[in-house]
């Protein structure tokens, strides 16, 4: 699961003083896969092609053309999308754009992400 999926932002629409979301579609090749993540705000994703799979604490679940999934804020069980079939795959998401209060986590490596960039859990940037 080593190939990097490519992310495109569409929109960003202000929802309220504190907030902004923000749509966009990552392109997971085949093989590729998003890393197993954590955000502190909701996302939502809709599956436009291919097939992926969903995976978390509580499983894997198949996700195809059609098929949607939520996620809550703050929920800790993290969760990523595996494109295991041989055919790429878009997957339309929506979620905030508001960075400063957006931060990804990782808890199968050592990385964190936030509007300032990449970054590794003791706070010494990824170069």
């Amino acid at each position: 699961m080593g190939k990097a999926f490519k992310r495109t932002d569409l929109a960003k629409a202000d929802q309220s003083a504190t907030d902004a979301g923000a749509l966009w579609i990552a392109d997971i090749p085949a093989g590729g896969a998003t890393g197993r993540h954590t955000h502190p705000t909701p996302r939502f994703v809709y599956v436009l092609e291919g097939e992926v799979v969903l995976v978390s604490n509580a499983g894997e679940e198949i996700l195809g053309a059609g098929d949607c999934a939520g996620f809550i804020p703050g929920d800790e069980d993290g969760h990523h999308l595996q494109n295991r079939t041989g055919q790429s795959a878009r997957v339309l998401e929506i979620g905030s754009a508001n960075l400063r209060g957006d931060e990804g986590r990782y808890p199968d490596i050592d990385l964190i992400s936030n509007a300032a960039g990449y970054f590794r859990k003791d706070g010494t940037p990824y170069r």
